[in-house]
């Protein structure tokens, strides 16, 4: 009997080297337009990808921090609520 699972990947703030696999895989990415481990080179590679849902956090760091914690932690909440619709979505 053969089972056939459908792998659905998250990447939280991922690196440069990991656009090879984001670009083979379905899922979801989040990153900061302030990471710098994070090139354009490398927002430009995913961006359009229709097999991958992609965040972007406005002036977040590689940790996802901005300029205030009051502000950092309703980004925390936002992907609060990413993780949560990926997770409990089929697709």
């Amino acid at each position: 009997m053969r089972v056939e699972v459908l792998l659905r990947h998250v990447y939280l703030t991922p690196l440069d080297d990991t656009v090879p696999y984001i670009q083979q895989a379905r899922g979801i990415v989040i990153y900061g337009t302030k990471d710098q481990l994070f090139s354009n080179q490398s927002i430009e590679a995913i961006e359009y990808l229709n097999h991958m849902e992609v965040h972007l956090i406005e002036d977040g760091t590689h940790a996802l921090e901005v300029e205030t914690v009051s502000d950092s932690l309703i980004i925390m909440n936002t992907i609060v609520d990413i993780y949560q619709s990926f997770f409990t979505s089929k697709e």
